[in-house]
């Protein structure tokens, strides 16, 4: 990760609360900062999933609103030369947020 101390401890003074670095997955670039998602943000990305047309869109919506860096114009360049890094940052995020396939019931 080639982030800064600087701006690292300027971003969790902004974004109180956990941040998560989601690398690149092939390495070309730095990737990006996000936080964890709000439950409106959730409520609102697992609505979309109900239709199948707009689980792309849902999940380039939710990156949108859990990142603090970089700025907005710079995610959207990167969606603009990779459009898959939005499925791939978006299951991260949802990994964050306590989505795990593997999480199985203990038996009282």
């Amino acid at each position: 990760m080639a982030y800064g101390q600087a701006i690292l401890d300027r971003l969790r003074v902004e974004h109180p609360g956990d941040l998560f670095h989601l690398p690149d997955p092939d390495d070309e670039g730095d990737g990006i900062i996000v936080r964890m998602p709000s439950r409106q943000e959730w409520a609102r990305f697992q609505a979309q999933l109900d239709d199948a047309k707009r689980v792309a869109r849902a999940l380039e919506q939710l990156v949108r609103d859990c990142l603090v860096h970089p700025e907005k114009a710079a995610l959207e360049a990167m969606f603009d030369q990779r459009p898959g890094l939005a499925g791939s940052w978006g299951k991260a995020i949802g990994v964050q947020a306590g989505v795990d396939g593997e999480l199985k019931a203990k038996k009282l």
